[in-house]
């Protein structure tokens, strides 16, 4: 059947960043999410996280947002996915952000590995709905492997990195799921 756009009451996301790639992700999240009338909260992984904040149901989104670190996730994401409350139906989303670098006018994707599976299976074991992940390129900072960047095409890999992650978010604010990487 058709499905329509969702009207969460909250969204909360759980970020780690450390460059400021996947803040800058969370970031924007909030932006598109605020933009749909949705009360909207950002914890940083290493937060306490006060626990009338865990409102649980399908009319409450959690994001958990993070970097690839050799080619899984973080072990800060991962103990917090563990630690979750049961999700009881409430519906998530996964983000995680790789890097990328341009050559020339190509645009080389990052590698996520495992991550986007690893936390999503955590979620749907603890009873969440993951309605979807998606991996988004950024630039990268792994310069023992690749170059790093200029400014200039930082900006350009930027600007495609936020703008693929308004276009996942429209999806499924939109009652959709969408599960890319």
């Amino acid at each position: 059947g058709s499905e329509i756009a969702m009207a969460y009451r909250t969204a909360r996301i759980h970020v780690m960043s450390g460059t400021g790639n996947t803040l800058r992700l969370a970031r924007t999240a909030a932006e598109e999410i605020r933009a749909r009338g949705t009360a909207f909260r950002l914890y940083r992984v290493e937060q306490e996280v006060p626990r009338e904040a865990f409102e649980r149901g399908p009319d409450r989104l959690v994001g958990l947002f993070c970097p690839s670190h050799a080619f899984t996730a973080p072990w800060p994401m991962i103990r917090l996915a563990w630690r979750l409350p049961r999700g009881r139906g409430t519906h998530a989303v996964i983000v995680l952000s790789r890097g990328s670098f341009l050559m020339g006018k190509l645009q080389l994707p990052g590698l996520e590995g495992t991550a986007l599976a690893v936390l999503a299976i955590m979620l749907w074991l603890k009873g969440y709905s993951v309605r979807g992940a998606t991996a988004i390129d950024m630039p990268g900072n792994w310069t023992a492997a690749y170059p790093g960047g200029s400014r200039r095409t930082s900006r350009i890999i930027i600007r495609r990195g936020c703008r693929r992650l308004r276009t996942f978010l429209g999806t499924i604010l939109d009652g959709r799921r969408r599960f890319h990487g």
